[in-house]
């Protein structure tokens, strides 16, 4: 089988990071995020001492008083005005990908063997060619670059491949991840925050994978996470492997073996024991085999996984 995998890692400062285990699948939406909405995350850590910022929460507060405000563990921007302009203003230019000089990493990205830089942005050239007479000098030193790159099929094959929206939910076959963690900064004003949610959004529409995405408050361009948090996520799920290759059904020969199972997106207690043990009336034995982690029979969680007694 032809696979084509996703370049999601490409996704301009923006933390995206796909775990495969062997054989593994998944499901589930995408949560709300480490403990709730980012600024209050922010300021919960901030005040317990988890983040190491140089000031207080007060401090803080007074700082950015004109838009933000704290109470009762809910934040709150109370000047969108204020908020874009001293928070999160524009940092790009037009054509910030596909710089006008063919110098950013992106025009690298779009290389070739030969070519180290190249333009990959057709649609610049008719916008510059409507320039032409307002802006002449430009309009001589940016036009041909753009043009030469039209009806390109080999750069737009490139252009296809590295994004992933064209192979997530869609007829194209690829292998995608079972679970992906994405994190962004609400300070990175380099790249659109629908750029991570849109994919996030439709990675979790697949149903095929677990989606951990998350806004990082007032972390800037790049690695965007808190102390620890990632590695914690990779341990747990470093257990899945086994629960997601479990068996359809149980294996008869093997008296008194059990087995895991990861609970999917509209799983019943019912309808597990009716699929692996034979009975839904079978339910009671995998609720009394996993009390420690199921809570309310009736209340199944995404991605939990079960002991399946036989």
């Amino acid at each position: 089988m032809k696979c084509k995998r996703l370049l999601s890692s490409l996704l301009a400062g923006v933390m995206v990071i796909a775990a495969c285990t062997c054989g593994s699948s998944a499901a589930g939406p995408i949560p709300e995020g480490p403990g709730g909405p980012p600024a209050a995350v922010y300021i919960q850590k901030l005040a317990a001492g988890e983040i190491s910022a140089g000031y207080t929460v007060e401090e803080y507060l007074a700082r950015n008083a004109s838009w933000l405000s704290y109470e009762n563990g809910k934040a709150s921007i109370t000047s969108l005005d204020d908020f874009v302009s001293n928070y999160l203003g524009r940092m790009k230019a037009c054509t910030a990908f596909d710089n006008l000089d063919c110098i950013e990493a992106e025009n690298e990205e779009m290389g070739t063997a030969s070519v180290n830089a190249m333009h990959f942005n057709s649609a610049a050239a008719g916008l510059i060619a409507q320039l032409k007479d307002s802006y002449p000098e430009e309009y001589a030193k940016y036009y041909d670059g753009y043009a030469a790159v039209a009806g390109d099929m080999n750069l737009a094959e490139r252009v296809y491949l590295i994004n992933p929206m064209n192979y997530t939910g869609t007829s194209e076959v690829c292998d995608t991840a079972p679970f992906f963690r994405i994190r962004v900064g609400t300070a990175d004003g380099h790249t659109a925050f629908t750029v991570s949610m849109n994919l996030a959004l439709k990675l979790a529409a697949t149903e095929n994978t677990l989606v951990d995405y998350a806004m990082i408050w007032d972390e800037p361009h790049g690695d965007a996470d808190y102390a620890g948090e990632l590695f914690a996520w990779i341990d747990q799920i470093w257990t899945a492997p086994a629960a997601v290759d479990a068996p359809s059904a149980p294996a008869a020969d093997v008296p008194g073996a059990s087995f895991t199972y990861v609970v999917q997106k509209g799983d019943s207690l019912w309808g597990i024991a009716a699929r692996l043990l034979g009975s839904g009336a079978r339910w009671g034995e995998i609720y009394e085999a996993n009390r420690a982690v199921v809570h309310d029979p009736a209340q199944l969680q995404i991605g939990m996984v079960l002991t399946i007694p036989q």
